[in-house]
């Protein structure tokens, strides 16, 4: 549980992808956010997703983008694959970089019936990388719905108060003319 006591910002922008940046996964992931204008930003590590090397590189990159701070959440991704293709989202090595990552991982790893321990740990997981890309669009989108709420509320609030005041000056207004009436007619009978 360690990876979902972190805290996701409300705007995760800022993505650190480790995947192969020659693979579906990637262009899957990446196609998804740059068909709505939104502003990520993706610093993709490239991996070796499956290996006796990618077991390492998968967990150094998972603690490379924990460290830094221009780094919102990690995104880890791989797209299908027979079992052993994807054993190194199984292994202790990658399980632990997530859970110690100090930064929300996110894992779309496979397809709809896989399921790893990199996913256990994780902050939260998808069955595939689109599905991973389509959750931080909607994180965004909520965030702005709520932003575009509260500016309504403002401006409404606002609107309310300059409406009060102007009646206020309103009546001001019209006490002044009618006290100025009044002493204009006692002067004049004077």
């Amino acid at each position: 549980d360690a990876n979902r006591q972190t805290t996701m910002p409300a705007v995760p922008l800022n993505v650190g992808l480790v995947t192969s940046v020659t693979s579906a996964a990637y262009a899957d992931f990446t196609a998804e956010l740059e068909k709505y204008d939104v502003g990520f930003c993706v610093y993709a590590c490239d991996v070796r997703v499956q290996g006796d090397d990618a077991p390492a590189m998968i967990a150094t990159a998972i603690e490379y983008f924990g460290r830094h701070d221009d780094v919102d959440v990690v995104v880890v991704i791989r797209g299908g694959g027979a079992q052993n293709d994807l054993a190194a989202f199984d292994t202790e090595e990658v399980a632990l970089a997530v859970a110690r990552c100090p930064k929300p991982v996110i894992t779309g790893i496979g397809h709809e019936v896989d399921h790893h321990i990199a996913d256990d740990v994780a902050f939260e997981h998808y069955k595939t990388p689109t599905a991973v890309a389509v959750a931080l669009l909607e994180k965004v989108w909520s965030y702005a719905e709520r932003a575009d709420a509260a500016w309504d509320g403002i401006v409404e609030a606002a609107v309310s108060v300059l409406d009060e005041s102007q009646a206020g000056l309103d009546r001001i207004a019209q006490r002044i003319s009618a006290d100025i009436g009044r002493a204009v007619e006692r002067s004049a009978v004077s």
